[in-house]
């Protein structure tokens, strides 16, 4: 009975991974350690209503050292309305 019960919820676990993972979708990546240009990103995509959010990368140690890189993840509805603004504001 304790095992169904765990199994239960690593699969609910993995459901929420999996599902959450399938809703954002990273649309850049800062270069080396300068955020300042997905910051911006971010602050234009957000003030025209596009649901996103920033992303950490930490190192992979497991220790949670910043290496100072963020990436950009906007839902998945709003890739679109996402990169036709960022093409508005390369040009």
């Amino acid at each position: 009975m304790r095992v169904w019960r765990t199994v239960g919820r690593i699969i609910t676990l993995l459901w929420r991974a999996i599902r959450i993972e399938n809703v954002w979708r990273e649309i850049h990546i800062s270069p080396d350690k300068h955020p300042e240009p997905t910051l911006r990103r971010f602050a234009y995509l957000r003030d025209r209503g596009v649901r996103c959010y920033l992303h950490n990368l930490t190192s992979p140690s497991g220790r949670g050292v910043s290496t100072g890189m963020v990436s950009l993840r906007v839902h998945r509805d709003d890739l679109n309305k996402a990169y036709h603004l960022l093409k508005e504001i390369s040009n």
